[in-house]
């Protein structure tokens, strides 16, 4: 049983993100590593690419910023010619994760092999973000026990180590969605197959995007993306057009009050 951990970066270099310099930290091979690379910044990416070559890391070049679901797909691809049996444990670039999260994974699957997916506890700054549970189109907090083997979670891309198996079975993650709700598009089909899931008494820290405010630009860049990819989601998963539509204004109003433009309402607007 083989583990290899992903990460995408976009525009960043390979040594400053937090996921290269704490897995090395916490004693993986660099060859158990993978990057994918969204790009667009030329020499960055020359920079990432030797960087990765000197280390031993595993470089996938997106040849531009093809977005999270066709970065992961890429790789899965790439892996599908090793054994099954193999696990992909995919990590966000500002991800900081140690030996005793490794640890705990690898115990997991040698203690639960009938197990293909486990994952830990992620967690902001307050409360517990990963798992959540599926409650028919809603999302609703986890309210079960660490260690148990549970089905219909909800669980972000973060952390999650998934034997390559489950990719033959049920595909890799929807193409049409480029950076947000790619992984609740993916567990929703994983808890469809009834496929379980193995929650792991392990925690993992992590900041999200709706959590804090960036720049004006990168925030409207931002919003526009998740609002297609959120409408695409909600049509594809039988969420009702005008629940979509709450959601996605409560979120462009939070946005419009901050930064004082009705920009992010216009997003709305003229989304189709």
């Amino acid at each position: 049983m083989k583990i290899n951990v992903l990460s995408v970066v976009y525009n960043s270099l390979v040594r400053d993100t937090s996921f290269i310099n704490s897995a090395i930290e916490a004693g993986l091979s660099p060859s158990d590593l993978i990057i994918a690379d969204n790009s667009t910044d030329s020499l960055l990416k020359s920079t990432n690419q030797l960087e990765c070559r000197q280390l031993g890391i595993r470089y996938v070049d997106m040849n531009g910023n093809r977005g999270l679901s066709q970065a992961y797909n890429k790789v899965i691809d790439l892996l599908n010619q090793d054994e099954e049996s193999d696990i992909l444990v995919i990590l966000d670039q500002d991800t900081k994760v140690t030996s005793k999260y490794f640890m705990a994974i690898s115990n997991s699957f040698e203690y639960h092999p009938e197990i293909s997916i486990h994952v830990p506890i992620i967690r902001n700054a307050t409360i517990i973000m990963s798992p959540r549970k599926f409650s028919g189109n809603k999302i609703v907090q986890w309210n079960g026990k660490i260690n148990e083997i549970q089905s219909s979670l909800a669980c972000i891309n973060s952390g999650s180590a998934i034997k390559l198996s489950v990719f033959k079975e049920i595909g890799g993650f929807d193409e049409h969605l480029f950076l947000d709700l790619v992984d609740y598009d993916f567990y929703r089909r994983v808890s469809r197959k009834m496929l379980l899931i193995k929650v792991v008494d392990v925690t993992l820290q992590q900041q999200f995007s709706g959590d804090t405010y960036s720049t004006y630009e990168s925030d409207l860049k931002r919003y526009s993306i998740y609002s297609k990819d959120y409408s695409y989601y909600a049509k594809n998963n039988e969420i009702p057009i005008w629940v979509a539509r709450v959601t996605l204004f409560k979120r462009a109003l939070k946005l419009s009050v901050h930064y004082r433009t009705k920009a992010f309402l216009k997003v709305l607007k003229n989304l189709e």
